[in-house]
């Protein structure tokens, strides 16, 4: 069950390698309302708490 739903060590180190790239390029969208570019970041920060990365607010 661990393995299914929790994946194993490589596979999440390798996504929170993905997320924390995906981070550091997050830009806001002309046509993007400050609402919905913060629903992004909420979203890939969040992604990334839950991969194990110790985020604080304050780097958000």
């Amino acid at each position: 069950l661990k393995r299914k739903f929790g994946g194993n060590a490589r596979v999440k180190k390798s996504m929170l390698n993905a997320l924390r790239r995906e981070f550091e390029v997050l830009e806001m969208i002309d046509t993007e309302t400050i609402t919905e570019y913060f629903a992004r970041v909420m979203t890939v920060a969040n992604k990334m708490r839950s991969n194990g990365e110790n985020m604080p607010d304050s780097k958000v």
